[in-house]
């Protein structure tokens, strides 16, 4: 229901729009949508079009970085599955044996569409 940079806003100084946000209610709530619809640019790669690519539902702001959702994620053929990150994931840190300086959690993940891959 709701996205890890929403958890991240106060860390990212935007506690105003972490305050905002109804947590009872899913990112593309009513409630929600001009929390989910904020641009923020450390989310951004200046090397992205800074756009959604739009395959219906509700648009939200760009963010050019991802969680980690596993070794098959959203973007691959494969369904996700096995991430830290993933929808209903119920793995927990203690689960990550070599420990977390040697985990990468998030990864560049560019929402142009014009980016056929994010390598910036």
């Amino acid at each position: 229901m709701h996205s890890g940079f929403t958890l991240l806003l106060p860390h990212l100084e935007e506690s105003s729009l972490h305050r905002a946000y109804d947590f009872a209610s899913n990112w593309r709530s009513e409630n929600n949508l001009s929390v989910a619809q904020s641009r923020l640019d450390v989310l951004l790669c200046p090397s992205s079009g800074n756009v959604v690519p739009q395959v219906g539902g509700a648009a939200g702001a760009p963010a050019d970085y991802a969680f980690c959702k596993g070794s098959v994620a959203f973007l691959c053929s494969q369904p996700a599955g096995g991430g830290m990150f993933d929808i209903n994931s119920r793995v927990r840190i203690k689960a990550i044996s070599d420990g977390t300086s040697h985990t990468l959690a998030m990864g560049e993940a560019a929402s142009s569409p014009d980016l056929l891959a994010a390598s910036t």
